[in-house]
């Protein structure tokens, strides 16, 4: 298995063996891309992870620039104009 929640809140999770202890919002915002991944329906828009973050705008990148920036370029694709899905 390349990833699984650790915890029900996605706060740490594991990716490729390696684990990762992830902000509010990185958990927030890789708990909704896994949802739709179960339920097959990706790649997610931006503004249902702004949605569920309790925002109206913010990037991406940002969420994932001072922690965890590695697994951000390696665990989430960005698939068109502002929509995203992980990479499993």
């Amino acid at each position: 298995m390349r990833f699984r929640p650790l915890d029900e809140n996605y706060q740490v999770i594991e990716f490729d063996g390696r684990q990762y202890e992830l902000t509010p919002n990185q958990s927030t915002v890789i708990r909704v891309l896994h949802i739709a991944y179960l339920e097959n329906r990706r790649p997610v828009g931006i503004k249902e992870i702004h949605k569920a973050l309790g925002i109206h705008s913010g990037k991406m990148s940002e969420w994932f620039r001072r922690r965890n920036h590695e697994l951000w370029e390696r665990f989430i694709l960005h698939t068109g104009k502002q929509h995203y899905r992980l990479d499993l």
